[in-house]
């Protein structure tokens, strides 16, 4: 009888770490299209060897028509929204470590139509930013919450927006660039707008 109270107990502790990882994944953070954030095991491998990665010259995003990053977001993120956004971030560095990679893709935007040079269109994902010192970190859900919780700072301040350096991956071709000079605002809100929050 001991015994099989045990398993049950077991059995119940199974299931409520499977209900756990499910709702995770319902969060849109494990998902492999590259229309949505995601986080993988293999991205995190990637995100280790950080220092090791081959920087190219900063790209041009005016070639494929996603010169938008560059500019302030008319749609300002709310506080509400941002908040909602750190307790996603917060759960997902609960669950899986605030080491976790989070890898946000560049797309073009719903109502305007991406440009193609020589149909060599890259698709591309923010992986690392610059810190301060120069040095690439990656972006962790940590990383990530920091920048959000910041962003959250500026908004109740209506402070000036921060320039933020990334390191981009071209997932066609394997190779990384910069990515300067883009305004905190925008990359919580392509962050939020990838999430639909």
């Amino acid at each position: 009888m001991f015994t099989t109270n045990k398993k049950i107990k077991n059995k119940n502790a199974l299931l409520g770490v499977v209900l756990v990882i499910l709702w995770i994944s319902n969060i849109n953070f494990a998902s492999a299209d590259i229309s949505k954030i995601h986080l993988t095991s293999s991205a995190f491998q990637v995100q280790q060897v950080s220092s090791l990665r081959e920087v190219r010259e900063p790209i041009n995003l005016e070639q494929f028509g996603l010169e938008y990053w560059y500019r302030l977001t008319e749609d300002i993120p709310t506080a509400n929204q941002l908040i909602k956004l750190s307790k996603r971030l917060r759960d997902a560095a609960r669950y899986l470590g605030s080491t976790w990679p989070v890898i946000l893709p560049i797309i073009p935007p719903l109502n305007g139509e991406m440009q193609q040079p020589n149909g060599n269109y890259p698709r591309l994902t923010i992986t690392d930013i610059r810190e301060a010192g120069g040095n690439w970190v990656s972006m962790t859900a940590g990383q990530t919450l920091k920048l959000v919780t910041q962003e959250l700072e500026i908004l109740k301040k209506s402070g000036d927006q921060p320039l933020v350096d990334f390191l981009v991956k071209d997932e066609v071709s394997g190779k990384y660039y910069s990515l300067t000079g883009v305004p905190l605002n925008r990359y919580c809100y392509e962050l939020l707008n990838n999430l639909k929050l």
